[in-house]
């Protein structure tokens, strides 16, 4: 499974965005209405999830789904700790 399709099932379990169409480019903020808080807790399950550390300065201009898929699979690729 990509890491955008994980993050998008992610997104619909942990969120209450079961019914939501969640693309690829759908801003976390102004189309699925994430608030902070769901932020900074997503950004905690993924870290778990991926077995990686997000950089709080990094995540500043992310934006959308694609970013945070983009964002996971560089680091996994600098540290070398790709998951299924």
């Amino acid at each position: 499974m990509q890491a955008v399709d994980q993050v998008i099932e992610f997104l619909k379990q942990n969120n209450d965005l079961d019914g939501v169409d969640i693309q690829a480019n759908s801003k976390l903020i102004a189309d699925l209405g994430l608030t902070s808080f769901e932020l900074l807790e997503m950004c905690y399950h993924l870290e778990t999830k991926f077995h990686i550390e997000l950089d709080e300065d990094d995540l500043a201009g992310i934006e959308t789904v694609s970013d945070i898929a983009k964002y996971i699979s560089a680091v996994q690729k600098v540290n070398g700790t790709v998951t299924a």
